[in-house]
């Protein structure tokens, strides 16, 4: 396997890399793919994925940059019990972007009392 693979995705996509909590950029190895890349030489994004530090990366193609969070949840919950939690990626003109993004979240002892 290659240890720099050339990874492409649709024309526009604002690509982040999950590990790092970052947007790729230009100085990341994000261009325009050189053939076009997709079906029919349709327009496409490409990456060049550096894997010699990991055998693996999770990168998270969207069709918008995440300008905020929306967070949704309760004003409080009692310690040991389990609650609803909703996170939502919006744009810049906040709306929801499409998309399915792992998240982490850690409710801490004193916002939950």
């Amino acid at each position: 396997m290659p240890q720099k693979p050339l990874i492409d995705f649709p024309a526009g996509a604002v690509v982040y890399d999950l590990f790092s909590h970052a947007k790729l950029s230009g100085a990341d190895g994000l261009r325009p793919a050189v053939d076009g890349g997709g079906p029919d030489a349709a327009p496409r994004t490409a990456v060049q994925c550096d894997m010699s530090f990991s055998p693996f990366r999770v990168l998270v193609s969207l069709p918008a940059e995440i300008a905020q969070l929306k967070v949704d949840l309760p004003e409080s919950a009692t310690l040991g019990t389990s609650f609803p939690v909703s996170v939502a990626p919006l744009d810049a003109a906040g709306k929801p972007i499409d998309g399915t993004i792992p998240v982490e979240v850690a409710a801490l002892e004193r916002w939950c009392r």
